[in-house]
């Protein structure tokens, strides 16, 4: 917020500045506060997080100029994320775009990237597209400031708005909040999937960029990348780059993987503030809202991708989103089919991708991973009714969904897989770390 002045928003729905903690800029605002430039006055960046956040306005009312000075939003308090929790509070409405409806994707796009402020990094010299960033024991590659995609903001595109917006997991269900408020059909399925999204993590130190991401000490986002190869969890995929929002808002895509420009109906994208995310889902947003970066198997990266974990009855219409729908138009559509080469940019073969869809049509599933999931999902039970469990789930999965539970341990790649999965990682590591750079990081102190 801005001291004195409530409902005044930087950037339109964006807060802050360049850096979260660390990084003071000058600002020219224009009206409503909206940015018109920015120019960095010092770069002291401790951390990376390149979110925008909370700030106060030092300098005189909007519209003159000043300085905003970003300051640490670690002691805003939110409600935690759990099964049970209201962000009707958290919504703002009195100058938030909230649902609007526009007449194109491409005027859609032109309201979306006339709202980014400019980037005071863009055109860095020596930058590259990825930078290291040391998480733990471990690295991500992510984005680098000076990227074009490089925003505030969070998009989602879908060629059909439904409301509510849930995950795929969820999809068709209703909107309770408790596992014991569903039929036993229900949690059934929610139990199948979560078995398929085991199983898929399960194969993943078969593929060989599993070997290199270890060798490379890059952090592998398990789950995220189930959700991104299309196996049902309880997330959503978000993406920093406008554009490829814009694809899945006017592409859809046929049973046999073919994307096709939409011609008719309505289209949306979501938009989100980061910041404004992180700070409803308070301590739980580094357990539910993951910034994937590039990783070794290429979806990811080309999708500039992150996740949201949202609970059983949460709605993603009802967080701080911008709604904005449109009326498809095929020239539009096909604009970004061909941009996205008719989506093998996003989608490029992958014998991860293959796996998946093994895991998913499967007709078994693992003994195993059957008892895994059973301990996990019921707790502690005395082995006699472990065995009672196990065999009545295993009836259950047979008589409603006619999958059987065979002990065939984890589905295994083919040794033509292995031979093709081989060949494209070796090809990959090319020139996997020809875009990334080493940021240097300066310490400095933290703006009170």
């Amino acid at each position: 917020m801005v001291e004195g002045k409530p409902n005044f928003r930087c950037s339109g729905l964006g807060r802050g500045a360049w850096r979260r903690d660390q990084f003071h800029a000058r600002v020219d605002c224009g009206h409503h506060g909206r940015i018109r430039s920015v120019e960095p006055t010092e770069r002291t960046i401790g951390d990376l997080d390149r979110d925008f956040s909370r700030a106060i306005w030092t300098g005189g009312p909007p519209g003159s100029g000043g300085v905003l000075t970003a300051k640490i939003c670690g002691d805003l308090r939110q409600p935690p994320l759990t099964e049970h929790f209201s962000i009707s509070n958290c919504v703002e409405t009195e100058s938030d775009v909230r649902v609007q409806h526009f007449g194109s994707i491409d005027e859609v796009m032109a309201f979306l990237k006339s709202e980014v402020p400019g980037n005071p990094f863009l055109g860095m010299k020596n930058a590259r597209a990825y930078n290291w960033i040391r998480d733990g024991d471990e690295m991500r590659l992510l984005p680098s400031p000076s990227t074009s995609f490089s925003s505030p903001f969070l998009y989602r595109g879908q060629t059909t708005r439904y409301s509510p917006c849930l995950p795929g997991v969820f999809r068709g269900m209703p909107m309770v909040h408790q596992l014991h408020e569903l039929s036993n059909l229900d949690e059934a399925n929610l139990f199948l999937a979560r078995i398929r999204m085991e199983e898929f993590v399960a194969v993943l130190p078969q593929h060989p960029s599993h070997a290199y991401s270890r060798q490379l000490k890059l952090m592998i986002f398990a789950e995220a990348l189930a959700q991104h190869y299309e196996i049902n969890t309880d997330r959503i995929d978000l993406t920093q780059d406008a554009d490829v929002a814009a694809f899945f808002a006017t592409n859809w895509r046929d049973e046999n993987g073919s994307w096709h420009p939409a011609r008719e109906g309505q289209g949306v994208i979501y938009r989100t503030v980061i910041s404004d995310l992180k700070q409803v889902l308070g301590k739980e947003r580094e357990h539910n809202l993951e910034w994937i970066g590039k990783q070794a198997w290429p979806r990811p990266g080309e999708q500039k991708a992150w996740t949201l974990r949202l609970p059983l009855g949460a709605d993603f219409e009802k967080f701080p989103v911008d709604i904005l729908t449109f009326d498809h138009q095929e020239k539009c559509s096909t604009r970004f089919h061909d941009l996205f080469v008719q989506g093998t940019r996003l989608f490029p073969p992958d014998v991860l991708s293959e796996l998946a869809d093994q895991i998913k049509s499967s007709p078994t599933v693992d003994w195993k991973a059957l008892s895994d999931m059973v301990k996990g999902w019921y707790g502690w039970i005395p082995e006699d009714q472990h065995k009672h469990a196990l065999d009545a789930c295993a009836a259950f999965l047979w008589d409603h969904f006619g999958i059987g539970v065979e002990d065939r341990g984890v589905i295994q790649l083919s040794p033509e897989q292995m031979v093709q999965a081989q060949a494209q990682t070796e090809q990959m590591k090319k020139t996997f770390l020809d875009d990334v750079g080493l940021l240097m990081v300066r310490q400095g102190k933290h703006v009170q």
